[in-house]
C-alpha cells in the first residue's frame, strides 16, 4: 500500500531517511533527520509517500514542488526514493514512482523530474520503465504529466 506520510510518521521516516543518506555517502544523522524532515512536514513544502507492508512504513518518496516559469505551471521533483533492504525487489519502488505520477498528474503539473547517478543501472532502468526519458544525456530524468 502507498500512503501519504504524517507527523505520526515521523519515527519510521526519520531511520530509513538517515538509512538513505547512508546508502548516499553521508554520515547517519539520526537527530539531524528528525529535525530536517519534522521541518518539511510542519510546512508543507515536500510531499513523503510511503510504501507499506502489514501496515508498516518499509520505504519513501520524496517530492518537491517546483515551478516552470515559462510554461507558467507547477511541476514536481521526486529527490528522494528508498526502499529497505529486506523489502527491495517486491515491486514497492515502481509502485512508489507510480502514484509520485498520478500525483503530480492529479495536482495539475506539467511534468516530475527525478535524478539519479548515472551508474545506478537498477534506478535508470527503473524511471525508464515508468516513462521517464533520459534529458540532454545527463541523468535528470523528466516523465511529461501532460501530453
Amino acid at each position: 500500500m502507498i500512503r501519504e506520510s504524517t507527523a505520526a510518521d515521523l519515527d519510521d521516516l526519520t531511520v530509513m531517511f538517515d538509512s538513505y543518506r547512508v546508502f548516499h555517502g553521508a554520515q547517519s544523522n539520526i537527530e539531524g533527520c528528525a529535525k530536517f524532515l519534522a521541518s518539511r512536514l510542519g510546512h508543507g513544502d515536500s510531499k513523503i509517500f510511503l510504501a507499506c507492508v502489514d501496515g508498516h512504513p518499509v520505504g519513501f518518496a520524496q517530492l518537491y514542488s517546483r515551478y516552470a516559469s515559462l510554461k507558467l505551471m507547477r511541476n514536481w521533483l521526486l529527490a528522494d526514493l528508498f526502499i529497505l533492504p529486506g523489502h527491495r525487489r517486491q515491486g514497492l519502488a515502481r509502485k512508489l514512482v507510480m502514484h509520485s505520477l498520478a500525483f503530480a498528474h492529479e495536482s495539475g503539473a506539467d511534468a516530475l523530474h527525478a535524478s539519479t547517478d548515472e551508474s545506478n543501472d537498477a534506478s535508470l532502468a527503473l524511471y525508464r520503465s515508468c516513462g521517464f526519458e533520459l534529458v540532454g544525456g545527463t541523468v535528470i530524468l523528466f516523465a511529461s504529466i501532460k501530453g
